[in-house]
Order: structure tokens, then C-alpha cells, then sequence
């Protein structure tokens, strides 16, 4: 039975806890979880070594179990859910670890957190900007460190709204220029901990949000919103795909490394950044796991499309640049149009909006092609307003891609 006055992700959670195979059915509007990630008990995911790892040259098949089935109905996508977030941090980011022992402080100025582990304690803050009058508001994290943060004219839109910013400096949780393992989460799990940088900065997301949950006075934490541009748009994209309290994701131009097909990227971008860059320019993803596949991406079992569909049915705009060729755009379309399969067999094909149509080709630059779109989307899922339509494909025609070559799989209904 569907339980209307939930969305998607808290009816799940309900279900799961008393009768963990029912057919999850509701199809209203898709609201955040209360918890990081929803585990239910499922079969374990397929993991395989290198060396046995089939040539797989088109998008993955997303709705694939792990016994060989085609997802039929919501508890089965629950469990491929799972399965996707395993095989993700085993082959591309590296595991992001638990919830740690978390404590902090809020002011209508800043975030100050507190995470230990074994003994060990690190600390770190975040610069908040509130709008006029009193909380708790709806929150928009803008990931950035000097530069690419959230533009002016962005963070306008966010005040002008009674939406507060927060500015979160990810270079102090994980270093790059440095090599692997340097910053605030490796100095509290080790430096040799396997994930990579997008990892652990989407970790640092997770833990401003646990301090949002034990003082909601001043900040929503179920009113969380999450972007950033270029590095730090693929940031962006791993928090809200690794964090189910993420009201809404906007990766920003995010690139090799964050939305863009790693399968796609080498065979119709060849020009553009190569894969390799993902951990021998800056470790993003996880040096140790994704190591082996940076010349052979065809032995990648998954591929972003899934990635960014653990979103689903959570909001997610993608804010794209079709003109910068070392983006790699095309490629960053291709998954953008399987990852609206996904959103599409959720009932929730308008929470996914795709905007590349812009007249300004300058990296990061803030597009007035994007106010209306976003604003629309801030309005639906961090405003909580009802009758807002949302759900965009808004793309520059040349920097589109026929898909037909690349998707052999049926979208199913569940």
C-alpha cells in the first residue's frame, strides 16, 4: 500500500524496516531521507577481480541484479541500489566510511564540527551566510576553496529566496597537489585509506549535515541543497549520490571524474581530458581501486549514469558547458540521458533537469540561461512549494549525442 503523505525515500525507509519485500509502489512527489544511506538486506553485489571483469563497451545495464535479473519492482531497485553504491567505492571512489562519533555547534554564522574515530578527533568548520529572519532555513552548500565556489548571482538567488549558503572549504579535509592521503580525513582514518578526494570531500558534506540534525535551530537538514563547479562540481555529484538526505544535487560543469561516461569519453572525446587524469593529475577517485582501469575502461562494470542515479528520485540539475572540449560535454550528455532512465522507472523523470544550452562558453561562469530552471528547482525541492514544474532537457543540439549506439537496455516500470 502506498503511504501518500511520504516521499519516495522515507516510504522506503518505512517499508523496508517491517516488511522488507513489499513492492514500494508510492510515486509521490520525492522528498530526502532522514538517514545517510538506506541498507535493507539484499544479496551481495557482483565484485569481481580485474583479470575476470568481462569488455562491457556500451552504458551498463542500470536495473541489472546481481543474479541476473532485470529489476521489477522497487524493493528489487532498492537492492540494486545498494549493489551500484558497493561497486562504485570498490572500482571507482574508494569506500566512504560510517557515520564516525560526531558532535558540533551551529551559529547563524557558522558550522562547527567534531568527528573522532579510535581515539582519534578532527575538527572543522563552515562559513555560513543566513538570509533575514529566523531559521530554521532551507540550506544550500556551495563546495569550493578560493575558487569556483558558488557565483554571487547564485548565492543571490539562494538569499533572496530565505535560503542560507554555506561555504565549505574541501581542500581542508583533503588536500590535492600533494598525492594521495593528505588533509582531515586522512589524518583521522589514515593516510593510506582508499578512498579518493571526491570521497572524502563527499564524507565532509555528510558530517556539516550530521551537525545541521543535532541543532536544526538555525539550518534545515531536511532542506539541503549541494553544489559546486568544475573539481568541485564533481565534489557536488558524490555528495548528493552518497548522501540520501540531499534535497537537491547541482553539479556544475563537472567533467572527466564527475558526470561525464567513462566509457563514452575515450572513444567519441578522445581529444578531451583522458581518463587517466582522474588519479594521476589529482587523485579524485581512488588511486588504489581505479588504478587498473584508467586504460581500459571497457573492464568497468558500472559507469556514472548509475552513479548519479542513486540520486534518484531526489532532485538533480546538471548544469553543463558544451563549448570547453576538455569537459568532455558530450560525454557528460550521454550519461545525462541514462540517467534519466533512471529517474523515468522512479515516476520522477521531473526531478532529473539537464541544462547545456547557454551562450557563454567560459569555464564556471555563472549563465542567466540557468536562473529559471534552478529557480524552479530551488522552489520544488528546498522550498517545498507544490505545483512547481521542473524536469528540463535543455541542450546546445551540437553537443548532444545519439544514444541509440550506446543504450542496448529497456527501460523497465517498476
Amino acid at each position: 500500500m502506498a503511504i501518500k503523505t511520504l516521499g519516495f525515500m522515507s516510504s522506503l525507509a518505512l517499508l523496508c524496516a517491517c516488511q522488507p519485500t513489499s513492492i514500494i509502489d508510492d510515486r509521490s512527489a520525492p522528498s530526502p531521507s532522514t538517514q545517510e544511506f538506506l541498507e535493507i538486506a539484499c544479496p551481495s553485489p557482483r565484485i569481481t577481480g580485474f583479470d575476470n571483469l568481462p569488455d562491457v563497451t556500451t552504458l551498463p545495464n542500470p536495473f541489472l541484479m546481481a543474479d541476473g535479473r532485470v529489476a521489477s519492482d522497487r524493493h528489487d531497485w532498492a537492492c540494486r541500489r545498494q549493489s551500484i553504491r558497493q561497486q562504485a567505492f570498490h572500482y571507482l571512489y574508494g569506500e566512504k566510511p560510517s557515520k564516525p562519533d560526531v558532535s558540533g555547534t551551529m551559529t547563524r554564522d557558522a558550522i562547527h564540527v567534531s568527528a573522532a574515530v579510535d581515539g582519534k578527533t578532527i575538527r572543522f568548520s563552515a562559513a555560513v551566510k543566513p538570509p533575514e529572519g529566523d531559521g530554521p532555513f532551507p540550506v544550500f552548500i556551495g563546495m569550493g576553496s578560493g575558487f569556483a565556489e558558488l557565483p554571487e548571482p547564485f548565492q543571490e538567488l539562494l538569499l533572496s529566496k530565505g535560503i542560507a549558503v554555506v561555504i565549505y572549504d574541501l581542500y581542508e579535509i583533503g588536500a590535492e597537489r600533494q598525492g594521495p592521503g593528505h588533509g582531515l580525513f586522512y589524518d583521522l582514518y589514515g593516510a593510506d585509506h582508499p578512498a579518493g578526494l571526491l570521497t572524502a570531500w563527499a564524507w565532509g558534506v555528510s558530517r556539516l549535515i550530521d551537525v545541521m540534525e543535532i541543532d536544526g535551530a538555525v539550518l534545515d537538514p531536511l532542506a539541503v541543497g549541494v553544489s559546486g563547479c568544475s573539481r568541485f562540481g564533481k565534489a557536488a555529484l558524490i555528495a548528493g549520490a552518497f548522501d540520501d538526505r540531499m534535497a537537491l544535487t547541482v553539479p556544475n560543469e563537472p567533467g572527466m571524474g564527475g558526470l561525464a561516461s567513462l566509457k563514452m569519453a575515450p572513444v567519441i572525446e578522445p581529444e578531451g581530458e583522458p581518463v587517466r587524469n582522474i588519479v594521476q593529475y589529482e587523485p579524485w577517485f581512488s588511486t588504489q581501486n581505479f588504478e587498473p582501469f584508467i586504460d581500459a575502461t571497457e573492464k568497468l562494470p558500472l559507469d556514472t549514469h548509475e552513479v548519479a542515479g542513486l540520486i534518484a528520485p531526489r532532485g538533480l540539475v546538471v548544469l553543463d558547458n558544451p563549448y570547453i572540449e576538455h569537459l568532455v560535454p558530450k560525454s557528460g550528455y550521454g550519461a545525462a540521458m541514462a540517467t534519466r532512465e533512471i529517474y523515468k522507472t522512479l515516476g520522477a523523470e521531473d526531478a532529473f533537469s539537464y541544462l547545456g544550452n547557454v551562450e557563454d562558453g567560459n569555464h564556471c561562469h555563472w549563465k542567466p540561461e540557468f536562473v529559471d530552471p534552478l529557480s524552479r528547482n530551488l522552489d520544488k525541492f528546498l522550498l517545498k512549494m507544490d505545483g512547481v514544474t521542473t524536469g528540463d532537457i535543455d541542450a546546445l543540439p551540437e553537443g548532444t549525442v545519439d544514444m541509440g549506439a550506446w543504450i542496448e537496455w529497456e527501460t523497465p516500470e517498476l
